[in-house]
């Protein structure tokens, strides 16, 4: 099972709590993994988590979105488009 690794920078300075972010899946076969790695924080370094989602799921799309709700000091994540298997959160 290849794992197709995908990368979002969050930077709530350039976009509002109702804007979503996009992952491509274009390149996500129906046997693969795809890994995505949440980022955030001061200078977008802080990994906030892995999420990942199984290629059957999103291999005839060509993305998924989510979205970033700031609660106080915690964030919370919505996914529109598809759904994890497996959420790490660091």
């Amino acid at each position: 099972m290849p794992v197709i690794e995908r990368t979002r920078t969050l930077r709530p300075s350039t976009s509002s709590d109702s804007s979503p972010y996009e992952v491509d899946t274009k390149a996500v076969g129906p046997a693969d993994l795809l890994r995505l790695t949440i980022l955030g924080g001061s200078g977008g370094k802080r990994k906030l988590g892995v999420v990942e989602f199984r290629g059957s799921d999103l291999a005839y799309k060509d993305s998924f979105y989510f979205r970033v709700e700031s609660q106080r000091a915690r964030q919370r994540i919505t996914f529109i488009g598809a759904q994890p298997v497996t959420i790490i959160v660091k």
